[in-house]
């Protein structure tokens, strides 16, 4: 008596369905949720807040792009020492593919790509991880010191997130380094540099959502833009939505409600949204010029791809 099971190739095809399933199922919650924000805020509002733009203030915004993606590449290239020792170019492409990988994968899990990319593809995805945590703790920390001049109930929360994500990101260097700690020292000038390049990082980023909330018109100091920010910036990196359409949106909605009018900052989740789509847009050459080799069943971005999208 003899039984079937599916091949590879079928179990395979089958992921890959529900994959696109799911994707297309978070394009279509972030479209409704949208509709949804839209109705609220009323489309005859949000077409007057657009109207009233300040331009000036957004061509501000934009050029910020530009100190984000150096120092993210500079950065780039100092982790991966001294096992790689990539010129600032190369780092520069890596940083250009993950952002149009951002493009196609939820909640920048693109970001990783760039691991991929290195010599020893294992420790440079590795590499990516612990620079998602100290993202996390670098933006934690902004929330923090920018919390001190909100409410103590803000602020303790601020205190309980920054304290957790500090010791994720201990965590992940001592996992990465359990078996160098007892051998040598750390690095500490090329560590402190990283560490002082990623709160830099996060400055900007920052301080371009405050210009993209100057430029409709909301006038606020930047402590109260710098704590309130985080908060819709994690909201946009769950994976429940796809590149946090609607959900970024809503927090923003929420946490500005006494503050400015619901179209306003209806406008700033959509701005907020071009975080994703210029630097994914510039880095479509770069992704292209790759994607034989990037896409391949052999490298390991194919695997993290299929990973991620399941």
């Amino acid at each position: 008596m003899s039984t079937t099971s599916p091949t590879l190739d079928e179990a395979s095809e089958d992921g890959n369905i529900l994959s696109h399933w799911k994707k297309w199922l978070l394009v279509f919650g972030s479209l409704v949720l949208l509709s949804f924000l839209f109705y609220f805020a009323r489309v005859e509002e949000v077409i007057k807040a657009l109207q009233e733009v300040n331009f000036l203030s957004l061509v501000i915004a934009f050029l910020l792009f530009i100190p984000q993606i150096f120092i993210s590449a500079v950065r780039w290239q100092l982790l991966l020492k001294p096992n790689d020792n990539l010129s600032f170019l190369t780092a520069l492409n890596h940083i250009m593919i993950a952002s149009a990988a951002n493009l196609f994968l939820p909640g920048k899990l693109g970001d990783f790509s760039k691991g991929a990319l290195v010599e020893v593809p294992k420790k440079g995805i590795s590499l990516a991880v612990l620079e998602k945590g100290m993202d996390v703790c670098a933006l934690a920390g902004w929330l923090a010191l920018a919390s001190f001049y909100l409410a103590p109930l803000t602020l303790g929360l601020t205190i309980l997130l920054l304290f957790g994500s500090f010791g994720f990101y201990l965590y992940l260097l001592l996992q990465r380094n359990k078996k160098k700690f007892s051998q040598r020292k750390v690095n500490m000038v090329r560590w402190l540099s990283v560490i002082s390049l990623t709160n830099s990082l996060w400055f900007f980023h920052l301080y371009q959502i405050h210009w993209m909330i100057l430029s409709i018109g909301i006038s606020q100091p930047w402590e109260v833009n710098f704590a309130l920010i985080p908060w819709a910036i994690f909201a946009g990196l769950l994976p429940l939505t796809y590149w946090g359409w609607g959900t970024r949106d809503a927090v923003f909605i929420w946490l500005y409600q006494d503050l400015a009018p619901a179209s306003s900052m209806l406008i700033v989740g959509l701005l907020a949204t071009s975080r994703y789509l210029i630097p994914g847009l510039l880095g479509l050459p770069f992704l292209l010029s790759f994607s034989e080799k990037l896409f391949s069943p052999k490298f390991p971005f194919f695997t993290l791809k299929r990973s991620f999208t399941k």
